[in-house]
């Protein structure tokens, strides 16, 4: 990993282990580079049918202070007049709450509870939904967050106040259509407790149910309607003879199930992939796998859901009248922070990356499509959804691949940071800590101290690519680490950390040193060992590449990284069919930074990845103790001899 001062948008130097540098490198011109060619061709334009979306980093902006109908209090004044009862209170569902953070902690802890709060008053009418509301007086500035949260709900040690005890429940329409006239909000009752298409009988209680009146015969091709008559005091229901509505299409563009009814939201996200195409996504575009979708109507209803592998998603709940919509980039896999142009303070860098996608105006919700188109300016807001997407595809793609081949999965909640300016990687994992009191010996100020433990993540992605094949190998390289960690451990890791730091310090080779390095041995194991799992998952993905060539071929023409420095080619040579020193089909191996090349004599053959990977263990710390266990273990179920290995270590 090579230790570098990384310039954030805030001009402030903070230090990262840098993994990998993505240059694809023609390995028998070693001295030429494929670099980007031209101007950045990426134009993640955020489309949504039938939407009205947001406009860049924008400001919301709020309408009229409302008097909320769902306070258990005012929920009780209308049962009362309603039906003629005495109660003075309602049961509690939620609490509407407050919260004051003043920490970087404590805004950490909120983000554990993965509750979604918002940086505006949610009593107030929304006339334009933005990216945010508040305003920051500086970097350091904390906001107040506001959510709703279940009446059980586990509070964390941050400030809080509880604004309002409320009543969720929509199983009683007559019952809010009360609280809203009576609470002034007459005018929303039929978009958003009726909707276009009345009321669902089945969402309601059976008490509910035995106070509506008998449904009315209506002719053929129409059916009954229920809906609230609003010239009666109390309200009463009603129905109405409506047309039956041609049926909904089994599936949409996506290849995703339609729900039949219009009110259930649901719909596909889509990723703009540069080099692969799938049945069912028309041009480049692939499902984006495993997002947090969040729906919210006007008032304090969200729900939640997450899309599946094939992009799809869908809530089984009612909206009506209007509602807005995000996706955030959090899973029980991974969650993947970034910042974009316009950072406003800390806080930003802290929380997943959550984009706001618009206002959904009903009364149908459920076939919604959004793509994430390639990007067109560095920097942009598209720029980090559409890196977003792409790392987040790679690693459940990882998580696939590490399952066929008997390898860990990454570890399970893995916190990325995605970096628009940069075409790096690195992953601290564990080494987060260390580096954190490490930096208080050297860098300037305390501002950039807590800005750098607050960005600190376990892993580190650049997302400054024009293609989704390399985007995708800095990805799974830097994954390949944390599969590597969850093996060795924390003490481990932090020892590759060190080395690599103390590599840079010396400014050798950057952070990854030379064969005389400090702990040259484990930064050679570990590094060369995520350059062969990035290009041999990169080639699965992707069999054809923006560059021409194969990644497997990548593999077949490297040599170390350095002369006798990270074996890169090794661990494909220990599978493939072996070439020999003289036959027809040899291959000129070269090192990465160009000092020369070379034939390996290869005639090994069959040791497989899960094979490779469980001598990967904790007392393994260079490629001669990886040796010696692969001999040990696995050499006995293969066809090789323990000459044929030596040979080929040898060569490296």
């Amino acid at each position: 990993m090579k230790i570098r001062f990384i310039l954030l948008s805030l001009s402030l130097s903070l230090f990262f282990f840098d993994c990998k540098k993505e240059d694809i490198i023609d390995r028998n011109n070693p001295t030429t580079a494929i670099q980007n060619s031209g101007s950045l061709i990426f134009n993640v334009t955020d489309k949504v049918n039938g939407l009205e979306l947001r406009s860049g980093n924008s400001k919301t902006v709020l309408g009229a202070l409302r008097q909320n109908p769902f306070t258990v209090q005012n929920l009780a004044a209308a049962h009362r007049f309603l039906y003629n009862s005495s109660i003075t209170t309602v049961p509690t569902t939620d609490l509407y709450v407050k919260f004051l953070p003043t920490t970087l902690d404590q805004i950490n802890l909120l983000e554990k509870t993965d509750e979604n709060f918002y940086d505006y008053p949610l009593e107030y009418a929304v006339d334009t939904m933005g990216d945010y509301y508040q305003d920051m007086q500086s970097l350091l500035s904390f906001p107040t967050l506001y959510a709703v949260v279940k009446s059980d709900f586990n509070f964390p040690q941050v400030p809080y106040q509880i604004i309002a005890n409320l009543n969720l429940s929509k199983n009683d329409p007559l019952l809010l259509a009360e609280s809203f006239r009576l609470t002034g909000n007459q005018s929303d009752i039929q978009s958003y407790i009726v909707g276009a298409n009345g009321i669902n009988i089945e969402d309601l209680d059976d008490d509910v149910q035995a106070r509506i009146p008998p449904e009315p015969e209506c002719p053929p091709g129409f059916h009954a309607v229920l809906y609230i008559d609003e010239t009666t005091r109390p309200f009463t229901y009603t129905w109405e003879c409506e047309p039956i509505p041609p049926s909904d299409p089994i599936l949409n563009g996506c290849g995703c199930a339609v729900t039949q009814n219009r009110r259930h939201p649901g719909g596909c996200i889509r990723l703009d992939d540069t080099e692969l195409s799938m049945p069912g996504f028309p041009n480049t575009f692939v499902p984006v796998r495993r997002v947090k979708i969040i729906i919210k109507d006007t008032w304090f209803t969200e729900d939640e859901t997450m899309t599946n592998d094939n992009g799809c998603w869908q809530i089984t709940k009612e909206y009506k009248g209007n509602a807005w919509m995000w996706i955030k980039f959090k899973s029980d896999r991974c969650k993947i922070r970034g910042a974009g142009e316009g950072v406003r303070a800390v806080w930003d860098w802290i929380s997943a990356v959550k984009d706001y996608i618009g206002k959904l105006e009903g009364p149908a919700f459920n076939s919604i499509r959004v793509d994430y188109n390639r990007w067109t300016n560095q920097g942009s807001r598209e720029h980090i959804y559409w890196g977003a997407a792409t790392v987040n595809n790679a690693v459940h793609e990882f998580y696939e691949y590490a399952a066929q081949d008997g390898i860990n999965a990454p570890k399970s909640g893995l916190d990325i940071y995605v970096d628009r300016n940069h075409a790096n990687g690195a992953a601290y994992m564990s080494s987060q800590i260390w580096i954190a009191d490490h930096l208080a010996a050297v860098l300037a100020s305390q501002l950039t101290w807590i800005i750098s433990v607050a960005f600190l993540p376990e892993v580190y992605i650049g997302i400054d690519f024009q293609n989704s094949d390399r985007q995708k190998r800095l990805a799974y390289h830097e994954i390949a680490h944390s599969s590597h960690y969850t093996q060795v451990g924390t003490l481990y890791w932090n020892e590759l950390v060190e080395a690599e730091a103390l590599a840079l310090q010396l400014n050798i080779n950057e952070s990854h040193g030379n064969s005389n390095s400090h702990d040259a041995g484990r930064i050679a194991l570990c590094e060369s060992w995520a350059d062969h799992i990035g290009n041999t998952y990169a080639h699965r993905s992707y069999p054809t590449t923006s560059f021409g060539g194969t990644f497997q071929a990548l593999l077949e023409s490297s040599w170390n990284e350095s002369q006798d420095h990270i074996p890169i080619g090794l661990y494909n040579d220990l599978s493939d069919i072996g070439e020999t020193l003289i036959g027809i089909g040899t291959i000129s191996a070269c090192n990465e930074d160009g000092s020369g090349c070379t034939l390996i004599d290869d005639q090994v053959s069959g040791f497989t990845i899960r094979q490779m990977y469980t001598c990967l263990t904790l007392d393994i710390t260079n490629p001669e103790q990886f040796r010696q266990r692969l001999i040990l273990n696995h050499l006995a179920s293969t066809s090789n001899t323990e000459a044929q290995v030596n040979t080929l270590f040898n060569e490296y």
